[in-house]
């Protein structure tokens, strides 16, 4: 659906383009690049490693996609040390 939507809307500028992807955005950038290139005049992407089998996901990335991961409730603001616990300690349950 969001390629859906970003081809119309480049195809709705009448010329190729330059754009830059950040983040889940650079998937966005590189699934046009490889299925409508003709709307891109050139384009960057900080996240073209996602697309490798062999990617290794950060660790960060890899709890937030454990079913079991509850984000935790901060009630004050904690030290970074206590910051990385909180973080981390879902694991250990």
């Amino acid at each position: 659906a969001h390629r859906d939507w970003l081809v119309t809307e480049l195809e709705n500028l009448r010329r190729p383009v330059d754009p830059v992807g950040h983040d889940s955005g650079g998937a966005h950038v590189v699934n046009v690049a490889t299925t409508r290139p003709d709307l891109l005049a050139t384009w960057c992407c900080d996240t073209v490693g996602w697309f490798d089998t062999s990617y290794a996901w950060h660790t960060l990335a890899r709890l937030w996609q454990t079913p079991t991961w509850v984000r935790p409730q901060r009630r004050h603001c904690p030290t970074r040390t206590q910051t990385v616990v909180l973080l981390i300690s879902p694991l250990w349950v």
